[in-house]
C-alpha cells in the first residue's frame, strides 16, 4: 500500500513538470499576447469607427441643403413683428439667375484660376480615402472637403474626429457625384464676405460683371478674396492688393500659369464697384448696429451672411421710427402710414416664443407730432432745431436694462442728413453734476447743506463768461444748485470734496474719459461721453441702485445695456440666448434715493413730466449745446442736442425739454405710474432753506428735506435771526430803548464776502450799533449807583464780588412793592430777580446787594422798577460790566 502510494505521487509530480514546461515557452506567451492585443485593436477601431460613422452626415442631408435655397438672416424689433435689418442686398436679387449654373456658364480661365487656387488635382483626384498629403490635419484639403466643411461644418467635431469626418464625406462626395457638380455647387456656396455667397455674386458684388465674362485676372481676385473674406477689396482694398500678388507667385510657382500671365495678371487694374444698401426699412442706428455685431460674435459674419438666422433686437420699432422723424433722418408726414413689413416664415420661431417680452407690438407711424402740450409755433421752431443739429438720444428699459430706441444724427457739410451706426462721444459739461452730488451725500452732506452763489465775490470758483447774465442767488441748499445748473457752488464744493474722488466715482459708473481735468474745469469743458454712456450711468439710480442689463465681456464691471433679446436657427428647437439678462446692486439704496429726491422733488415735481421723473439738464460753455437726462423707475431717456447757427442756448433748452416730453410720453405709455420707494434709512426734517440747519422761529423759508439716518442736522438756524430794534434808528434796541418805539425784526447773517451782494438785492444787514443811551428828566425811579457802564469791580464791596444797587424814589403815590432785577446784554431776552422788596418810602435807598459771582463776563442791564397803589408801573435801567 505504500509502494502504492509512492507510485501515485511520482505520477503526479511528472505530470505538473510536463504542464508547467509547455507555459513556459516564450514564444508561446508572445504569440497569446498579440492575438489577444489585435483583436482588442480591432474591437477599438471598430468602436471608434462606428462613433465616427453614427452621426456622420448623409449624403441624403447634403443633397437636401445643396437643393435648399436659404433663407436671408434678418433682425427684427423686440416683438419679432416688424423686421429692421434683412442681410442681403435686394436690388440684386434676380429670380431668372439660375443658382447652379451650368460649367459653361463660367469663363474658362475664371475656372483655371479657381480650381489651380483651391486643389491644383480636382480633375484628376481619384477620392480614395486618405490619398491626401496630410490624412489627419482637421482642415479641408479637397474641394469636396470644403464643401462638406460649408455644409456641415457644426457637425464635424473638432481635432482627429474632424479629421477623420472629412475624409470620409469627402470621399463619399466625390464617389456620388460628377467633378463638375461637386465644383459648382462649391464655388456657389463659399462665402466671399460683403453679403456675397458664391462666386456669381461675389462678381456681381466686387466688379459688377458675371462669371461669364471674367478674366484670369477676375479669377485670381476672386480667389485672393476667398482666401480672406474679411479683407474684401471694399473693406480692405491694401490687403486684398497684397493677397492678390502673393497669389499671382503661388499660381506661378506650382505651373498654373506662365509667366507672362504672370506679369499681365501683376499690371492689371481692378475697378472695385461698391455695392447698394442692405435691405433695410430701418434707418441704420447705433442699437441695430449692436445688436447685429452681437450676433456676428455669437455666429460669426459668414454664418450671418449665409442665413438662415433670425434676431430678436430689444428696439421698439414705434419708439424708433418717432426718434428717427423727429431727428430729420426720416421722413415727418402728416398722415401716419406704415413703413414696416411683416416677418415672412423663411426662419421662423416657435409660435408664442417671439412675444415673450414684447413691450409692443404697434406698428410705427411716420409722422412724428410733438406733445399735444407744446405750443404749434414753438413746435415748428423746436423741429427745425431736431433736424438740423447733431441729434443724440437712447431710451433704455431701467428694469430689464434693454435699448429700446436710439439715433445719432448729424448733417454732413455739404447738407445731407445722415444716421451714423454709432453715438458719438461730446464733452458733458454740467450734466455729470449728480455724481458730485453722489460723492457729497457719500461723505457727509445732503440736499440741505448750505452752499454760495455768489460767483461774482468769488470769482476762483467760477470762470468769467459761465453766468450768462444768471442772477446771484446768495445762500442756497446744494439741491438748488444741482437742479438750477448753478455751478459756482458746485465747483466749490468739487474742490472741497477733491476732483479726483468725484471722477473716481464717475469711473465707477463706466464714466472715465476725463484725462487731465480738475475741479475748475470738470464741469465746462473737456472729457467726451456719449448718451449711451450717460444712460446707462443714469439707469443705477433710476433702479434705486441696481443696474440691469448684459455683460459684454466676462471681465466687465458692469452690464451694459442690451440690444437682443433671443436668436433662432431652424437646428436649434430652443432660442439662442446671446445677452444673458444680469442686474447687479451697484450702489447703495438710501444714497439712490437722495439723488433720485434731489433731482425729482421740491420745485422739479412734476415739472418737465406728469409722474415722478428725475431730470438734469446740463450745458457747456464752449456753445449754446445742451444735454437732457430725464428718467423714471422704468424708463431712462438721455437726449443731446448741439448747438444751431443763430439759435440761443435758451432756445435749445426749451426745444430739449420739449422732445424730452414728447419721447417720455411714448415711452411710457400704458406703463402704471411709479416712483421711488424713501428707504428706512432715509429721515425727512423741516430745515431752514438758507442754512439746511434746525428749523427756528426766525427762518422764513421753512422746507422739508431728506437726510441719511444719522445724518441729520444738530444745530438750530444761525442763518436768521430775530433782533429788536429802535424802529426809527433802526439801531439795536436796549433795556433803555422806549417801548413804543421797540420792534422785532428778522434779518439774514451773511458773511463779510456777501456784503455787496446784500446790498445789490436790498437785503438790509443786521445792525451792528446800539441805540444811544438818553438822558432823561428824572422820574419816580432813579438809579444812581452804580453808574452805567462802570465796571463792577470798583464798585463791589470789599472783598466780595457783590455790588450795592442804590435808587431814589420820587413818587406821587405810595410805593407798593419794588422789584430788583438783572438780565444779559443791552436788551436782555429774560430777566432773573434779585430782590422784591415791599412798601418803601420816597427817598434815596440801598434796595439790593447784587450778587454777581459766578456770572459770565459781559454787559449786563440792572433794573428797578416800582409799583404803586394805583398799580402804576415806573423803572428804571443801567448797565454794569462783570469782568
Amino acid at each position: 500500500m505504500r509502494k502504492l502510494h509512492q507510485i501515485i505521487r511520482r505520477r503526479v509530480k511528472l505530470r505538473i513538470r510536463r504542464r508547467s514546461g509547455v507555459k513556459s515557452d516564450p514564444l508561446a506567451q508572445i504569440a497569446i499576447a498579440l492575438i489577444l492585443f489585435s483583436a482588442a485593436l480591432l474591437l477599438m477601431l471598430s468602436l471608434a469607427y462606428a462613433d465616427l460613422t453614427r452621426s456622420l452626415p448623409s449624403l441624403t442631408a447634403f443633397e437636401r441643403w445643396i437643393n435648399t435655397p436659404p433663407q436671408p438672416s434678418f433682425f427684427t424689433d423686440q416683438s419679432g413683428r416688424e423686421r429692421l435689418l434683412t442681410v442681403r442686398y435686394r436690388d440684386f436679387e434676380d429670380s431668372a439667375l439660375r443658382r447652379y449654373p451650368e460649367i459653361g456658364g463660367y469663363a474658362k480661365d475664371f475656372i483655371r484660376a479657381l480650381v489651380s487656387s483651391e486643389q491644383s488635382d480636382f480633375f484628376n483626384d481619384d477620392g480614395a480615402l486618405f490619398s491626401v498629403p496630410q490624412p489627419l490635419n482637421p482642415q479641408p484639403q479637397r474641394i469636396s472637403e470644403k464643401l462638406a466643411g460649408i455644409i456641415f461644418g457644426d457637425q464635424l467635431g473638432t481635432g482627429l474626429k474632424r479629421a477623420i469626418r472629412l475624409r470620409i464625406l469627402g470621399s463619399q462626395i466625390q464617389r456620388a457625384y460628377p467633378r463638375e457638380k461637386i465644383l459648382i455647387a462649391y464655388l456657389e456656396n463659399v462665402w466671399f464676405g460683403q453679403l456675397s455667397i458664391g462666386v456669381s455674386a461675389a462678381m456681381r458684388t466686387y466688379l459688377d460683371k458675371s462669371a461669364a465674362d471674367a478674366t484670369l485676372a477676375d479669377g485670381v481676385l476672386i480667389s485672393a478674396i476667398l482666401e480672406k473674406p474679411t479683407l474684401n477689396p471694399i473693406d480692405s482694398h491694401g490687403a486684398t492688393r497684397t493677397l492678390y500678388l502673393e497669389k499671382i507667385d503661388r499660381l506661378l510657382s506650382a505651373g498654373a500659369i506662365t509667366a507672362d500671365e504672370a506679369d499681365s495678371l501683376r499690371a492689371y487694374s481692378f475697378i472695385i464697384f461698391e455695392p447698394p444698401a442692405p435691405d433695410q426699412p430701418q434707418r441704420p442706428n447705433p442699437l441695430l448696429q449692436k445688436a447685429f455685431q452681437s450676433a456676428v460674435n455669437a455666429f460669426g459674419l459668414e454664418a450671418i451672411e449665409r442665413g438662415n438666422i433670425a434676431v430678436r433686437t430689444t428696439i421698439d420699432a414705434e419708439l424708433q421710427s418717432y426718434l428717427a422723424c423727429l431727428s430729420g433722418i426720416a421722413p415727418d408726414q402728416d398722415a401716419p402710414e406704415t413703413n414696416g413689413q411683416s416677418v415672412e416664415a423663411d426662419v421662423s420661431e416657435p409660435e408664442g416664443r417671439i412675444e415673450e417680452e414684447s413691450e409692443s407690438g404697434e406698428t410705427a407711424p411716420s409722422g412724428c407730432p410733438l406733445s399735444e402740450k407744446i405750443d404749434p409755433g414753438d413746435a415748428r421752431t423746436f423741429k427745425r432745431i431736431y433736424r438740423s443739429a447733431d441729434f443724440s438720444a437712447i431710451v433704455l428699459n431701467v428694469r430689464t436694462g434693454a435699448a429700446l430706441a436710439g439715433v445719432q444724427a448729424i448733417t454732413t457739410p455739404n447738407g445731407i442728413r445722415i444716421s451714423e451706426k454709432s453715438f458719438r462721444s461730446y464733452p458733458p459739461g454740467s450734466v455729470i453734476t449728480p455724481f458730485a452730488a453722489l460723492t457729497a451725500y457719500s461723505n457727509g452732506y445732503s440736499p440741505a447743506s448750505s452752499v454760495w452763489d455768489i460767483p461774482s465775490a468769488r470769482p476762483e470758483f467760477n470762470p468769467p463768461d459761465d453766468r450768462r447774465g444768471q442772477s446771484e442767488l446768495g445762500p442756497i441748499r446744494l439741491r438748488t444748485a444741482l437742479t438750477q445748473d448753478r455751478l459756482s457752488p458746485i465747483v466749490e464744493l468739487t474742490r472741497d470734496l477733491g476732483s479726483d474722488k468725484i471722477m473716481r466715482t464717475m469711473a465707477e459708473f463706466g464714466l472715465s474719459n476725463w484725462s487731465g481735468l480738475n475741479a475748475g474745469r470738470l464741469y465746462f469743458g473737456g472729457g467726451f461721453v456719449s448718451v449711451e454712456n450717460l444712460a446707462a450711468a443714469f439707469s443705477a439710480f433710476a433702479g434705486g441702485g441696481q443696474i440691469s442689463g448684459a455683460y459684454a465681456d466676462s471681465k466687465d464691471p458692469l452690464p451694459v445695456p442690451r440690444t437682443v433679446l433671443a436668436a433662432f436657427r431652424p437646428d436649434s428647437a430652443e432660442p439662442i440666448e446671446l445677452q444673458p439678462r444680469a442686474s447687479l446692486r451697484f450702489l447703495d439704496e438710501p444714497l439712490a434715493y437722495l439723488v433720485n429726491h434731489t433731482f425729482s422733488a421740491d420745485d422739479q415735481t412734476y415739472r418737465f413730466f406728469e409722474r415722478p421723473t428725475a431730470v438734469k439738464i446740463g450745458r457747456t460753455l464752449s456753445d449754446s449745446s445742451r444735454w437732457f437726462i430725464g428718467y423714471t423707475p422704468d424708463r431712462v431717456i438721455a437726449l443731446r442736442i448741439g448747438a444751431v447757427a443763430d439759435t440761443s442756448g435758451r432756445v435749445i433748452e426749451e426745444a430739449i425739454t420739449a422732445l424730452f416730453r414728447s419721447i417720455a410720453e411714448k415711452a411710457h405709455k400704458d406703463l402704471p405710474i411709479s416712483g421711488w420707494t424713501q428707504p428706512e434709512s432715509v429721515a425727512t426734517r423741516l430745515v431752514c432753506a438758507e442754512s439746511g440747519k434746525r428749523l427756528t422761529a426766525a427762518c422764513p423759508n421753512p422746507v422739508s428735506e431728506v437726510f441719511l439716518t444719522g445724518n441729520e442736522p444738530l444745530e438750530a438756524d444761525d442763518r436768521y435771526r430775530n433782533l429788536t430794534v429802535n424802529s426809527e434808528t433802526g439801531a439795536l434796541a436796549t433795556a433803555l430803548t422806549p417801548f413804543a418805539l421797540r420792534a422785532e425784526k428778522t434779518f439774514l447773517d451773511l458773511p463779510d464776502f456777501a456784503e455787496y451782494w446784500a446790498k445789490t438785492n436790498q437785503i438790509e444787514a443786521v445792525p451792528t450799533i446800539y441805540d444811544a443811551v438818553r438822558e432823561k428828566e428824572a422820574g419816580a425811579v432813579q438809579i444812581f449807583a452804580p453808574v452805567s457802564f462802570t465796571d463792577v469791580g470798583l464798585n463791589a464791596v470789599s472783598g466780595t464780588k457783590k455790588v450795592e444797587i442804590k435808587v431814589e424814589f420820587n413818587a406821587e403815590n405810595p410805593i407798593r412793592t419794588v422789584l430788583v432785577q438783572y438780565g444779559r446784554g443791552l436788551d436782555p431776552n429774560g430777566w432773573y430777580l434779585i430782590e422784591e422788596r415791599p412798601a418803601i418810602e420816597n427817598g434815596r435807598w440801598t434796595v439790593a446787594e447784587f450778587d454777581y459771582d459766578g456770572l459770565e463776563s459781559g454787559i449786563y442791564a440792572i433794573r428797578v422798577a416800582a409799583i404803586d397803589a394805583d398799580n402804576r408801573y415806573e423803572r428804571d435801567d443801567c448797565f454794569i460790566l462783570i469782568p
